[in-house]
């Protein structure tokens, strides 16, 4: 998900005139299972770390702007603080953080974290989402600048299609198995297929084969972003469940609401604060699930 969050961000930053090089490193297989996605809108660069990490840094000080993604995977620490060498009078250096809570959470409990120090340091922190509570944090912690980057619905890509049989269901949810996340998903996914036997679940996302399911759920595996439109298209409804902590925050809608929004799905959410900031009064109903938790349905009109 958060690669079509940059994609979309650096595409439009391209066709504004900006030229982009985004750098990866050569770690877990990653090149050999790249989506089939063409990028011409940055000049990707696939580094072997941390043997080239100083020629990357290098390379980087011509730039107007560098900029550091959290959680790269490999040599992060390095990352944070070789890209403040960048710093000059017409370079400016960001932490873009897709993380914000976890970032603060790790923060929270050591006082010896290395990233602290580093905070100040930086000409901007730019955040996934979290809204003020997460801007006040960082500022707490000596960050100059604060910026929550919004994701958003991408007319390119998100977009209604030809449903497809193998995916017909009355629910669908695509997500990841992970640890602050699996519990919602055995509340709001599994339970209510539990309570509904006669109905259609579809499951899809890495990490759910060992989950023991009920029968009418259907585990498709990873779904890749090209069959994002196609899977929700052809759900009834789609569900969107945000991993606690982003819950928690609010304010951090996740690719996934844009993507189901652009394919005209019916999309059922969890409830966080700032949802309404994202979906438009009298353009997309609101109600409450009846008899069911705290979880609005946003559906357009024809829904």
């Amino acid at each position: 998900m958060r690669r079509t969050y940059y994609r979309g961000i650096y595409k439009y930053l391209h066709r504004l005139g900006y030229e982009i090089t985004f750098a990866e490193p050569d770690i877990y297989q990653r090149q050999q299972n790249r989506d089939d996605v063409v990028i011409d809108y940055a000049d990707v660069v696939v580094y072997q770390t941390p043997r080239d990490i100083d020629a990357l840094i290098a390379r980087a000080a011509d730039a107007d702007l560098v900029v550091k993604h959290s959680g790269v995977g490999a040599e992060d620490e390095l990352l944070e603080m070789g890209v403040l060498e960048c710093k000059a009078e017409g370079t400016r250096v960001v932490f873009w953080d897709v993380d914000a809570p976890a970032t603060l959470a790790r923060l929270a409990e050591s006082a010896n974290d290395p990233f602290l120090k580093l905070i100040p340091q930086y000409d901007y922190i730019f955040t996934y989402g979290g809204g003020a509570l997460i801007v006040d944090h960082y500022r707490r912690l000596g960050a100059a600048n604060c910026h929550p980057i919004y994701n958003g619905l991408d007319p390119d890509h998100h977009c209604p299609v030809t449903p497809d049989t193998r995916y017909e269901c009355d629910l669908a949810f695509v997500g990841n198995r992970l640890p602050d996340r699996e519990k919602r998903v055995e509340d709001f996914f599994l339970r209510a297929a539990e309570l509904a036997p006669q109905m259609k679940f579809i499951l899809g996302g890495e990490g759910w084969g060992g989950k023991s399911l009920p029968g009418n759920v259907k585990w498709i595996g990873h779904v890749a972003t090209q069959q994002h439109n196609v899977v929700n298209s052809s759900a009834r409804m789609v569900l969107n469940i945000n991993r606690q902590s982003m819950a928690d925050v609010g304010f951090s809608p996740p690719t996934r609401v844009f993507e189901a929004a652009g394919a005209g799905a019916c999309l059922v959410t969890d409830r966080w604060p700032g949802i309404d900031e994202f979906f438009q009064p009298e353009q997309e109903d609101i109600d409450r699930v009846v008899g069911g938790r705290d979880c609005p349905i946003l559906k357009p009109a024809e829904c």
